[in-house]
């Protein structure tokens, strides 16, 4: 299937009209597409790097002026943009934290995006438009910007096999949507992949009357993770401290590096598929943690504000259903805090091959007498609901009390009212003519 077939193919199917075996073919071919998109770009960027005729990497003066050297004047980044952005969650910002720092030890000036600054671009909705341009287009995108930025939570698709990509002006880590990676049963599992999302993006923005302007057309779910801001990392030394011409050595060596941490990254990432028993399959849930952030403003090197961000979800929960949820079977450990930091179990040489999933209602404990919330307590449950934005159910597995005592709580005082006790039988009236009854003569007292 040809590559304009193949993206038509994934416009027009809905899961559910497709043998099982057409949908996994599909998924396989969106998947090879990203694989040949970025392995070409990346063999045509090398040979333009390499070639005799090239002089030196871009750099960013933007970036240089408004960052790296802003006591050297020049105008303030004015390309306000409006974009939705998928946050990776904390397993994958760890390896992209190990490729950055592997990256810096050989190129010391190398500007690193900041690890809470990591996005990738779902959708570019509008760039380079100044303040008022984007202001008229969140607008008009604002009726339906909680349907948007949530929608990952209910169409989750994943993305995996990290790679290094690379040009003269900058470095990615790239992924690929997944097709079946990690499940012996592939089929269902990777039906809506990271493409078909890419798509519904387009359709949900363009619904409200805004024409998409992205620069992003081709198949690509990468984020940028450093840029350079230094030539000399490429140029020659004099014996005194001078800088001297451009040094292809030094750049061919730069390109041995990142070939070096590609391999790395395969060796250890990409292989679980294939039993491999030193690698792990390192997979991105998009929406893991946070939903979609609508960011506008001088969004380019990871800034802006943020309009709204979607509802995330917990890293092994695969689907809700009403209060139920399912889950992979794993060892979830939560932690105080603003979220739930889950891991899985440390791997156990047991032959005993565990279940793929279980359906299971691990929200609320089973209900037990227990003591009146404390104060701390209450305040715990009140913070962890209205600051951290955590579900009632999420709050009574942390807390080990049932949903209903948790909703109860996070609607009322953390200072409960004194108990009035039963309502009075005997009124005032009452009370006189007993006293006036009693005190009236020496046989009644």
């Amino acid at each position: 299937m040809r590559s304009a077939e193949i993206l038509y193919a994934t416009f027009t199917w809905k899961s559910g009209f497709a043998s099982p075996d057409a949908q996994t073919l599909l998924q396989k071919q969106i998947q090879a597409f990203y694989e040949t998109h970025r392995t070409r770009r990346n063999a045509q960027k090398k040979d333009e790097l390499l070639h005799p005729s090239y002089q030196g990497v871009s750099l960013d003066p933007v970036l240089m002026k408004s960052m790296i050297h802003p006591d050297a004047g020049g105008e303030p980044d004015w390309r306000h943009c409006l974009v939705f952005w998928a946050r990776p969650p904390q397993h994958v910002r760890d390896v992209i934290n190990e490729v950055q720092q592997r990256l810096l030890a050989v190129l010391p000036n190398l500007w690193l995006m900041p690890l809470d600054c990591l996005h990738m671009t779902v959708l570019e909705v509008d760039h380079s438009r100044s303040a008022d341009e984007i202001a008229k287009l969140l607008d008009l995108v604002r009726p339906k910007m909680p349907e948007i930025t949530d929608y990952t939570y209910s169409h989750r698709s994943r993305l995996v096999k990290p790679m290094v990509s690379y040009d003269g002006a900058a470095l990615a880590i790239s992924f690929v949507p997944a097709a079946g990676e990690g499940f012996k049963d592939a089929v269902g599992d990777d039906d809506y992949t990271y493409h078909h999302l890419r798509r519904d993006m387009y359709g949900l923005i363009s619904s409200t009357g805004v024409t998409v302007a992205s620069r992003y057309v081709m198949p690509s779910s990468h984020l940028t993770i450093a840029r350079f801001v230094a030539a000399e990392d490429f140029h020659t030394l004099s014996e005194e401290g001078k800088e001297g011409p451009y040094d292809p050595e030094k750049m061919r060596d730069w390109i041995e590096t990142i070939e070096g941490i590609n391999r790395w990254l395969q060796a250890e990432y990409w292989n679980e598929q294939e039993g491999s028993p030193s690698g792990k399959l390192l997979q991105w849930r998009v929406g893991e943690e946070k939903g979609l952030d609508c960011r506008y403003g001088t969004v380019w090197y990871g800034g802006g504000q943020t309009f709204q961000l979607g509802k995330g979800f917990e890293r092994f929960c695969i689907a809700t259903m009403g209060d139920w949820r399912v889950y992979k079977v794993v060892e979830i450990l939560a932690v105080w805090g603003k979220k739930l930091v889950m891991d899985p179990p440390a791997p156990v040489p047991a032959p005993v091959p565990a279940p793929l999933w279980t359906l299971e209602r691990p929200i609320t404990p089973p209900p037990s007498r227990r003591e009146a919330a404390a104060y701390k307590e209450r305040v715990q449950i009140q913070t962890l609901r209205e600051t951290a934005g955590w579900t009632h159910e999420r709050i009574g597995l942390h807390m080990g009390m049932p949903t209903s005592t948790v909703a109860y709580i996070a609607t009322h005082p953390a200072t409960p009212r004194k108990a009035r006790g039963r309502p009075c039988i005997i009124d005032t009236p009452k009370r006189h003519r007993m006293v006036d009854f009693l005190s009236s003569s020496a046989e009644t007292r």
